[in-house]
């Protein structure tokens, strides 16, 4: 019996990924028209590269023709997370430990912005950004806050300027 489309990708691209330090974040495969397009997220502990995502989608395009994954055309992405683009993976919250952070809250229970301090297995320490700013600079509580991953709606990094 075939294995789902899907479920193949995915075991091609943690096949051909070159090392331990990149990690597959999103896969998502859908059609429209007859044509399918298939987008991966990569990224790594250190990040990724324009080169590195170049090299993994001719890679993955070739493993796609050469088993006539699909029966009609396709359109490959391959791509990084941007940085408005949500942390998804227990992986990705510890390579940014040390960032300031926006965390969105389910159940309109509104939001925290802080510097993530620790990652755990249940869930995140973020030391609290205080009102306003000292000197221009960002100021944090004393006390860390704790939040469970069941808590969060979304995280996405602060870019700083």
């Amino acid at each position: 019996m075939q294995k789902p489309v899907e479920a193949r990708l995915k075991e091609i691209i943690e096949s051909i990924l070159p090392n331990e330090n990149l990690f597959l974040v999103e896969l998502k495969v859908s059609s429209a028209g007859g044509n399918s397009k298939v987008a991966v997220i990569l990224d790594g502990d250190e990040g990724i590269g324009i080169d590195e995502c170049a090299e993994l989608s001719r890679e993955l395009g070739n493993i796609i023709e050469e088993e006539e994954l699909f029966e009609l055309a396709y359109n490959l992405e391959v791509s990084s997370p941007g940085l408005d683009q949500p942390l998804k993976l227990i992986r990705q919250y510890k390579k940014n430990i040390g960032r300031d952070v926006r965390v969105l809250l389910k159940a309109s229970s509104g939001e925290l912005l802080g510097k993530l301090e620790e990652v755990k297995e249940e869930g995140i320490d973020i030391r609290e950004q205080k009102k306003g700013k000292k000197n221009g600079q960002r100021s944090y509580n004393d006390e860390t806050v704790f939040v469970t991953f069941n808590e969060i709606h979304k995280t996405n990094i602060l870019i700083q300027f």
